[in-house]
């Protein structure tokens, strides 16, 4: 998958995939600092700032591919898929997803 495709949502029946925008930054940042959530983001305790945040998440999206899951019938965000540390020549990658807790 190359950079285009990533222009562009895709859809399933019940959720949309989509790249990850700066207008996204502050709900990422609230399911960060959710304290009942805090340990699958980071085995650091502290809660970080926002602005701490934003350079974490922007190192991120360096190494990384970040898609936004929204619920289709209604928009809404609820959660995230992650690929990072990919490396092309053995076909490999790590992958993190997130889903609010209902």
């Amino acid at each position: 998958m190359d950079s285009d495709d990533l222009a562009v949502a895709k859809k399933t029946r019940r959720t949309i995939l989509r790249p990850v925008s700066r207008d996204d930054l502050p709900t990422l940042f609230e399911w960060r600092t959710d304290v009942d959530n805090l340990h699958f983001w980071s085995s650091r305790r502290r809660i970080p700032t926002f602005e701490e945040f934003v350079l974490e998440f922007e190192s991120d999206l360096q190494a990384g591919i970040t898609l936004l899951v929204l619920r289709r019938r209604d928009n809404q965000p609820i959660g995230f898929v992650q690929a990072y540390d990919l490396n092309q020549n053995d076909g490999w990658a790590h992958i993190l997803e997130y889903l609010v807790p209902e």
